[in-house]
């Protein structure tokens, strides 16, 4: 629903619908249009709420913070090229979207936990605490700690903007990381202004992290006779399944960015974790947000539900990590004695999407120390890096068996009608990841060496510097793979062009011997032609009575062949330099 950008050197026009740049459709009258851009003013689909549901449950002082907020966001949409140096209409989606009201029929009476928030004590264990979407009161009363205590907030899934206004309101956190990780939801554009991404030196406390879950599905080869066709059809599913995120799904549900089929059998969902750090008198916060929420299949439909993908025996590959002795160590739901159903985890059925990150909130942290975690930011989130980054690296090693198998069968020349298609899709999607990993890297580099609140002590420091180093490390790796991979996707590419253009050359080699050929047996018969013509020709020697023997006809005919052969073989070419040769050669003489 966001990202509504326009470039006018006037305020958008009120008198012309708003077209919705996927599907053409328009929204309301312009008095409804009115209503969006000034708020307070009621429109279909987007009433503002009253100060009573805005914030329900929490204090006026929260409520006074959440309001302020939204009402900046709002006067910062209004701003356009003709009254301002910086124009907000790439807000004008997310201001919208924050004055909706909280619909009941998006509320799910289950267990699902939208937030869980770890507060790293100084003198204790870390706090984490779970909160239901109607647990806002709780949750602001606990934002409201006089103690410096820093914390990490992780949002699970899709949030209200009754959470969003709250957290942004007590917490100060920028607007755009809000509006960056909403941006799928494309409800209504004025026009794109190209300012996505932005300088990266301007978004520096804002991190995306892609996190990619492999689906195994056993699908019936017949429906992917043509992949081409069902990619194109999928694209077609997922941008629907965006652009009708806002209405169709519930408060807690999952987001997914991405979908790609690489072949019959295995496909890839892709998600994204956005990181924000806000620093405050009573300590630092970290925001995580998890597009991970409830299991896919209670969420909006998209196409990584259709039969072709998910059949019986179709499901998704967990995250492998490895670290050093794992084996050995326990994980914090283990060694707290505490089941999972507890958290408010859904596990369906065999065929559910059960995926790593859903525990990413729960059992974070449990291989790091604790009291490094409490003073250094970046430290505190390695887990979500490294959990990150061994998503990438099995989407890697996925990749990399996908175009081996392309590799193949260019190599046994046959099959070959669909590998130039996979390898171009191939290396498009590496080459989204190959970006997306440098922007990591580029944010591990500047926030990891001092742009995050850091340890103060040198035990800290050493042990935070590893880290920064070992997970700069992992990512260079990752980086320099995909940039092989890519390069092997070229290469592919490249072979395919080559044979193909040796088989157009040798279609037109066999093409010219048979035309040799051709030219053979016409140089035997044009000359017989000939001689039947000339003598069937009215001549006084071929009268009527005039009888001629048939060897006359022989006679005839082979002189005229001998003739045609010689001209045949004689390269008029050479003929015509000796002949210059020899004229240059008299003249000097």
């Amino acid at each position: 629903m966001l990202n509504p950008q326009h470039t006018n050197n006037r305020s958008p026009s009120l008198d012309h619908p708003v077209h919705d740049l996927r599907d053409g459709s328009s929204i309301g009258s312009a008095t409804e249009r009115r209503s969006i851009l000034n708020a307070g003013v009621s429109a279909p689909g987007l009433t503002p709420r009253s100060e009573a549901a805005r914030s329900r449950g929490a204090s006026p002082s929260d409520r006074q913070k959440s309001r302020e907020y939204v009402q900046s966001i709002i006067a910062h949409s209004r701003r356009y090229t003709a009254n301002s140096l910086y124009p907000g209409q790439n807000y004008l989606g997310l201001a919208a979207w924050l004055q909706e009201e909280t619909h009941e029929k998006s509320i799910l009476n289950d267990r699902h936990k939208v937030a869980v928030l770890h507060c790293l004590t100084a003198d204790g264990p870390t706090q984490i605490q779970h909160y239901a979407h109607q647990d806002l009161e709780r949750f602001s009363t606990q934002m409201r700690s006089e103690n410096k205590i820093n914390k990490i907030l992780f949002l699970r899934g899709y949030a209200s903007p009754d959470w969003i206004s709250m957290i942004g309101g007590i917490c100060r956190i920028d607007p755009e990381y809000f509006n960056r990780h909403l941006a799928f939801m494309t409800t209504f554009v004025y026009r794109n202004t190209f300012s996505k991404p932005s300088l990266s030196s301007t978004c520096r406390n804002i991190i995306t992290l892609r996190i990619n879950t492999i689906l195994d599905g056993y699908s019936q080869r017949d429906a992917f006779k043509n992949l081409a066709a069902r990619r194109i059809s999928e694209a077609a599913d997922l941008n629907t399944y965006s652009r009708l995120y806002q209405r169709t799904a519930s408060y807690g549900d999952s987001i997914v960015k991405g979908f790609y089929t690489l072949d019959e059998q295995y496909s890839i969902l892709e998600q994204e974790i956005s990181v924000c750090v806000r620093e405050s008198k009573q300590g630092w916060l970290a925001l995580v947000w998890l597009d991970v929420g409830r299991d896919l299949t209670l969420g909006p439909k998209g196409p990584w539900l259709s039969h072709h993908v998910l059949s019986g025996s179709a499901n998704s590959l967990p995250v492998i990590q490895h670290h050093v002795s794992m084996v050995t160590k326990q994980t914090y739901t283990e060694r707290a004695n505490t089941s999972i159903d507890s958290f408010g985890i859904s596990t369906l059925s065999d065929s559910a999407i059960q995926q790593s990150t859903m525990l990413l909130p729960f059992d974070f942290n449990s291989l790091a120390d604790s009291e490094t975690a409490k003073q250094d930011v970046f430290y505190a989130l390695n887990t979500v890096f490294q959990h990150a980054a061994f998503s990438h690296v099995q989407l890697i090693n996925l990749m990399e068996y996908q175009i081996d198998k392309e590799m193949g069968i260019l190599a046994r020349e046959r099959d070959r009608s669909h590998s130039l298609d996979n390898l171009q899709y191939f290396r498009s999607i590496l080459d989204r990841y190959v970006r997306q990993i440098r922007d990591v890297i580029c944010a591990t580099k500047s926030q990891g060496r001092g742009g995050w609140p850091s340890a103060s002590d040198t035990k800290g420091q050493s042990k935070c510097s590893l880290t920064v180093d070992r997970l700069l490390e992992d990512y260079d790796g990752l980086l320099l793979r995909a940039l092989g991979l890519c390069e092997r996707c070229t290469e592919g590419m490249g072979i395919m062009m080559n044979r193909a253009v040796v088989a157009e050359s040798k279609k037109a080699i066999d093409q010219a011997e048979r035309l040799k050929k051709l030219t053979l047996l016409a140089s035997f018969f044009i000359p017989l032609s000939f001689i039947t013509s000339l003598f069937g020709a009215n001549f006084s020697e071929f009268a009527p009575g005039n009888y001629l023997s048939i060897w006359s006809f022989f006679a005839a005919s082979v002189p005229v062949l001998l003739l045609t052969y010689c001209f045949y073989l004689w390269d008029v070419g050479a003929w015509f330099v000796w002949l210059r040769e020899l004229a240059r050669v008299r003249v000097r003489r």
